[in-house]
C-alpha cells in the first residue's frame, strides 16, 4: 500500500512536470475541443436556419461535453504505451518492481484529474457562449463514475493492443466516431424497447444517466444507478483482465523492446 502511494505521488508529479512543461499542447486542447464545438453549432444554425436548437441544445452540450472526456481518457493508455515504446522506456518500465499495470493504472489515476477539470473549463465556456443552462447535483457523481470506468476499460484493451501492434492511431481515429454515435445519442428516449440490451454497451448507461442529471434536472432511480456501476466496473474489469493478459504475452513473445 505504500509503494502504491508513493507510485501514486511520483505519477501526479509527473504529470504536473509535463502540464506545465507543454502548457501550449494543454490549452491548445481545451481550445481546440471548444472552437469545434462553438464552429458546429454556428455553421448548423446558419445551415438549417435555426436561432434555436430548443431543449435538444443541452443534450448535444452533454453529449459533446462527455464524449471529449472519453477522448482523453480513451487515448491515455494507448498512446502512453506508443510513447514509452518509441523512447525504448517501456521495458525499464516492465522491468520495474510495480510492474506494467500498476504504473498505468495510477498514471491513468493521477490524469483522470486534470481530465476532469479541463473538460469543466470547456463546459463552462460552450454554456457561457450558447446560453445552456445545465443541472448540477451530487447524483452526477454515479453516472460520470460509470462512464469513467467504462473508458478506462476500453482504454486499456486498446493499450494492450499498443503493446503488440505498437501503432494503432488509424484504428484509434475509428473508435473515437463510434463513441461519439454511443455517447450522443440519447437511446433512452429514441429507442426505449431497446434501451435495456443497449445499456451492454460500454458508457451507454453512464451517458443516458448524466442526461437524465445534468438536462432533466432529476436523479437516476436506485436501480438505474446500480445497472450504471455495475456495467462500468464490469467493463473496467474486463478491460484490466484484457491489458495483464498482453503484458504476459509480449514478455514472453520479448516484444517489449521492439517498434
Amino acid at each position: 500500500m505504500r509503494d502504491a502511494a508513493r507510485l501514486f505521488q511520483a505519477e501526479w508529479l509527473r504529470s504536473v512536470i509535463l502540464m506545465r512543461r507543454y502548457l501550449g499542447n494543454t490549452v491548445g486542447s481545451v481550445l481546440g475541443l471548444t472552437v469545434v464545438f462553438l464552429g458546429l453549432f454556428f455553421s448548423t444554425r446558419y445551415v438549417s436556419g435555426m436561432s434555436s436548437f430548443g431543449e435538444r441544445l443541452d443534450s448535444v452540450v452533454v453529449g459533446y461535453v462527455l464524449w471529449s472526456l472519453i477522448l482523453f481518457v480513451l487515448a491515455d493508455v494507448s498512446m502512453d504505451a506508443q510513447n514509452e515504446a518509441q523512447t525504448g522506456t517501456l521495458e525499464q518500465i516492465c522491468l520495474s518492481r510495480f510492474g506494467l499495470t500498476r504504473v498505468f493504472v495510477l498514471r491513468s489515476l493521477t490524469r483522470v484529474v486534470w481530465t476532469l477539470l479541463m473538460n469543466a473549463v470547456v463546459l463552462s465556456v460552450i454554456c457561457l457562449v450558447t446560453g445552456t443552462r445545465l443541472h448540477l447535483s451530487p447524483w452526477l457523481i454515479v453516472p460520470v463514475a460509470s462512464a469513467l470506468m467504462g473508458a478506462f476499460g476500453l482504454a486499456f484493451m486498446f493499450g494492450a493492443l499498443a503493446l503488440g501492434a505498437k501503432r494503432i492511431q488509424q484504428l484509434l481515429n475509428l473508435a473515437n466516431f463510434a463513441l461519439l454515435f454511443v455517447v450522443m445519442t440519447p437511446f433512452e428516449k429514441t429507442a426505449p424497447a431497446l434501451f435495456p440490451l443497449l445499456s451492454l454497451l460500454p458508457m451507454v448507461p453512464g451517458a443516458a444517466g448524466v442526461r437524465t442529471v445534468m438536462v432533466d434536472g432529476s436523479a437516476p432511480s436506485l436501480l438505474s444507478a446500480a445497472v450504471m456501476l455495475i456495467g462500468g466496473a464490469l467493463w473496467f474489469g474486463l478491460g484490466m483482465q484484457v491489458f495483464r493478459r498482453a503484458d504476459r504475452a509480449v514478455r514472453t513473445r520479448g516484444l517489449l523492446g521492439s517498434y
